[in-house]
């Protein structure tokens, strides 16, 4: 008997979680998966695309942490940049300028500098001409 309630139980996790990646990838909302070295800084851009409530943002990290996103529409020139590469339709880009690294890691880098968390702005390491 526990093991029917088990097996039942673990069938419908694997399916709920099965749905919410189907819906993930059909959704085209973004681009993820990616670990982009900014050139003079500790961030990595690991994806770019819509939060839930539609809009812009650009997700990033430290090398040994979790993620965290950045509304664009609060960084201007990087919200440029990273609406350029697309969302849908086989316009997903993911390739980079060094230019439109540089602009999005100086976006990046004032903004947690100046609205990061605690843990953000002590983890944030920025580098001279690397």
């Amino acid at each position: 008997m526990n093991k029917l309630l088990l097996e039942t139980a673990i069938r419908k996790i694997v399916k709920r979680i099965m749905s919410e990646e189907s819906v993930q990838e059909a959704s085209g909302r973004g681009i993820s998966g990616l670990k982009i070295e900014l050139p003079n800084s500790n961030l990595y851009i690991n994806g770019w695309g819509l939060d839930i409530n539609g809009n812009m943002k650009i997700t990033l990290s430290f090398p040994q942490g979790r993620g965290f996103s950045i509304q664009t529409h609060e960084i201007q020139d990087t919200d440029s940049i990273i609406r350029g590469k697309g969302l849908k339709g086989g316009r997903k880009d993911k390739t980079f300028t060094e230019k439109e690294l540089k602009t999005i890691e100086n976006d990046v880098v004032d903004f947690v500098q100046n609205y990061g968390s605690k843990d953000q702005k002590s983890r944030l390491r920025v580098y001279k001409g690397k």
